[in-house]
């Protein structure tokens, strides 16, 4: 796999997904290379804290090895990992609440205290909207598709969202001014530093992740058979004893 490293990296995106599609490790770290900082950007406006992100953005990556492996190739490769990150996101948020860390934002520069608290008032999902729309950089279309819903419903949702983070210039501006005044907002606040990962490793526990564990397997499959013998066990000594 080393051989093929050099290739990977040079690839275009289709044929990377063609080749991670096929398990090959050196195209699948690549992607990895390519989309885990978004994908960890989209997760923070979600979840507020980096770790959290981080671990969402982690385990976004068995879930896209499975579904490439499985030959599910999406229209659109980094909408579509970056709404696995938001999914794994909301997981985390709703399981947890949002666990807003000014830290990474004054490291930044770009602390938005107002914004912070206008995200904690949104549902996870709502959260993940704007994420999505304006630090992923999705259209109208790809939320729909995405979310499996008619563009309409989400483009209300969005709008909702908009108005609660947006704050009183966005609330006085046209729409098209207040959406990018939004989408501005929510970048400043998304760019936080991103820690390194070691693609290689990813790509590795993501095939592992993905994979079925086969002493489960085996396990699972050796208690059944048993448990069916010992249900099975007073009606073969009645026909035993019948005889």
């Amino acid at each position: 796999m080393t051989g093929s490293r050099p290739e990977a990296a040079d690839a275009a995106p289709d044929e990377l997904v063609r080749r991670a599609a096929q398990g090959d490790l050196a195209a699948f770290a690549r992607i990895v290379r390519l989309h885990h900082e978004t994908m960890t950007r989209v997760a923070f406006v979600i979840t507020g804290a980096i770790d959290a992100a981080a671990e969402a953005a982690n385990a976004a990556w068995p879930v896209a090895w499975d579904e490439l492996h499985r030959n599910r190739v999406p229209e659109d490769l980094g909408s579509w990992l970056c709404s696995l990150a938001a999914t794994e996101a909301c997981f985390a948020a709703t399981l947890v609440g949002p666990a807003w860390d000014p830290v990474p934002a004054l490291a930044a520069g770009s602390s938005d205290a107002g914004l912070e608290q206008a995200l904690a008032r949104l549902d996870p999902a709502d959260r993940a909207l704007l994420a999505l729309r304006h630090v992923a950089g999705l259209s109208m279309a790809d939320l729909a598709r995405l979310n499996r819903r008619s563009r309409p419903p989400i483009a209300v949702r969005l709008e909702r969202a908009m108005t609660e983070v947006g704050g009183p210039q966005a609330a006085a501006s046209e729409a098209a001014a207040s959406e990018r005044w939004v989408g501005e907002r929510l970048l400043a606040y998304a760019t936080i530093p991103v820690r390194p990962v070691d693609a290689d490793a990813i790509a590795r526990r993501a095939r592992a992740g993905a994979a079925p564990d086969l002493t489960r397997v085996a396990s699972v499959a050796i208690s059944v058979v048993i448990g069916g013998l010992v249900a099975g066990l007073p009606y073969l000594a009645m026909f035993f004893h019948g005889r």
